[in-house]
């Protein structure tokens, strides 16, 4: 046994270091909150969803009508067959990802040792994918991206040994490759930027078979599922794709404005861990193309694979919200740029003169220092970030839920975010966003969305109250007039809810009174930094 530990002490030791580092947080979250809650509130839009599946066979965020809210339909099966076998719980997020992050790293080991015999530098690799994507904090996010990531990782390496085989392995990798990827694209949408990739890739050598069957059981589940969807009414891509996304018309037009579209470039240069993965992926490929070595194929495809993705998830996906849009790219990128990097250094450093050594250190050492402080920055802050995140959805989120549960059960209630009120809650949903509900997104997207709108459409889905961010109705004209704020609550040191207020209306005027008398009820349960304002204070 000792033996085995200390021949695989990489893997122990980022492995010990993960499951502290995520015990420690989530400690020092439980103490912080007086329960356990996740730094963001699309963790509970899936939860509902989940919830509503297991106890009500609806695929909705409430359990009165479908609604396609959910991009990871993956993660949200996963948490509806445990909620199934184990009951509804707010802890399963967190376990599912404990596990899948333990696998993850695994298999970043396993694929680390099958090209690097150095164990310190097997170690250097391992802890930076680990602690730079950051893995602990999308542990404690309770969501679908460390999933992402090992599914991503799988397929990638599955993929470059396939594409990089001529004989009978080819067959065996493909057919590990096929069965993967339904999976990685219902994990999230993103998986086919992959699949593109790797299809093209197929298309270049020539395997026709080989991609268009690939593309085919990669697309069918997100095929079925759109069809699922637009018979429900709904779009044929899930709402969070079309609001967060950046999809092109399919007209000419449409594609020549997304490739001329700056924002594109700005989120790599607002991103700059990804812009020097991306840079050192493509001087590596240029050094191994330039080497022209058959046994270096493999790696050659692997980080044509993530520079292809990278691209496309540049141009057509978002970065940031808690460092998790990109988390799949940075984890694979260190993971095959620390591969491929080894080849290139001496097993040993050793300089017979010591001015040569000199002069590599003088260089060296500032420049890695340099090419380092992204990805240092990005797994402090990541961790110091996601800590007050779950404070933040506590007192924010979760105190709406807790409200809404208490005093508006079963009634239709408006929001913009949706997550911790609908699995708390049991309420008929009618979200401005978009999110929860179709019309707003129909309404956007006919340039038709205007304050009338929300006035009518709010009376017909007989909305009790609101709860809502007053600034982001603004460009639209502003929330209905003849709604009756009652109040606001404010968060401080926001660092994740799009907006540190919320305000609460009662959107039919005659329930002003009630509902005033209600946020006093519950104004001495909000959390004492809460800042309260409003006519509910007055006397």
């Amino acid at each position: 046994m000792r033996a085995f530990t200390g021949k695989h002490w990489p893997l122990f030791s980022v492995m010990g270091a993960y499951w502290i580092t995520v015990i420690v947080t989530v400690i020092l979250s439980i103490h912080l909150n007086g329960q356990l809650i996740y730094p963001l509130d699309d963790t509970y839009i899936h939860m509902a969803m989940a919830k509503n599946v297991a106890l009500h066979h609806v695929w909705g965020v409430t359990k009165y009508e479908f609604s396609s809210t959910d991009s990871s339909l993956l993660w949200t099966s996963l948490l509806a067959v445990t909620y199934l076998a184990l009951g509804v719980n707010e802890q399963a997020p967190l376990i599912l990802n404990l596990l899948f992050g333990t696998l993850a790293i695994l298999s970043a080991y396993i694929f680390l040792t099958k090209y690097i015999r150095n164990r310190l530098r097997t170690f250097i690799v391992l802890s930076a994918a680990v602690f730079v994507t950051p893995i602990p904090s999308l542990t404690l996010s309770g969501m679908e991206h460390v999933l992402h990531m090992l599914l991503s990782l799988s397929f990638v390496y599955l993929a470059a040994r396939t594409l990089s085989q001529t004989t009978k392995p080819l067959q065996k990798y493909y057919a590990l490759l096929i069965a993967l990827s339904p999976f990685v694209t219902t994990v999230r949408y993103e998986g086919v930027f992959l699949v593109f990739v790797v299809c093209v890739l197929f298309l270049l050598r020539r395997k026709v078979l080989y991609a268009v069957t690939l593309g085919i059981t990669a697309l069918l589940p997100l095929i079925l599922y759109g069809i699922w969807s637009v018979a429900h009414g709904w779009y044929f891509l899930p709402n969070p794709l079309l609001l967060k996304g950046n999809i092109p018309g399919l007209d000419p037009a449409g594609v020549m404005k997304l490739l001329l579209d700056a924002s594109a470039l700005h989120r790599l240069l607002d991103n700059w861990h990804i812009l020097i993965l991306l840079t050192a992926s493509l001087t590596l490929l240029a050094i191994y193309y330039r080497r022209k070595e058959k046994s270096c194929d493999d790696m050659k495809y692997a980080h044509l694979i993530f520079v292809g993705s990278l691209l496309l998830h540049i141009y057509f996906a978002s970065t940031g919200w808690l460092y998790r849009y990109e988390a799949y790219l940075v984890f694979l990128g260190v993971v095959v740029v620390g591969i491929a990097v080894h080849p290139l250094l001496p097993e040993q450093f050793v300089w017979k003169n010591p001015k040569e050594a000199l002069s590599f250190y003088l260089i060296t050492l500032p420049l890695i220092f340099i090419l380092t402080v992204p990805f240092l920055c990005r797994a402090v802050f990541a961790h110091h970030s996601t800590l007050h995140a779950t404070n933040n959805i506590y007192e924010q989120q979760y105190q709406m839920g807790l409200f809404i549960k208490k005093f508006y059960e079963g009634k239709s209630v408006v929001l913009n975010d949706i997550g911790a009120v609908t699995y708390l809650a049991d309420i008929q949903l009618a979200d401005l966003n978009g999110l929860g509900s179709v019309q707003p997104e129909t309404l956007k997207r006919q340039k038709n969305y205007t304050t009338r709108q929300i006035s009518d459409w709010a009376h017909r889905r007989g909305a009790a109250i609101a709860i809502v961010y007053d600034g982001w109705f603004d460009p639209v004209g502003g929330l209905p007039p003849q709604w009756v704020q009652a109040g606001q609550w404010r968060i401080p040191g926001n660092v994740i809810c799009a907006n540190d207020t919320v305000s609460l209306y009662a959107v039919d005027p005659s329930g002003s009174d009630a509902l005033m008398k209600n946020i006093r009820q519950f104004s001495a349960k909000l959390p004492a930094d809460v800042h309260q304002d409003g006519k509910y204070m007055e006397k």
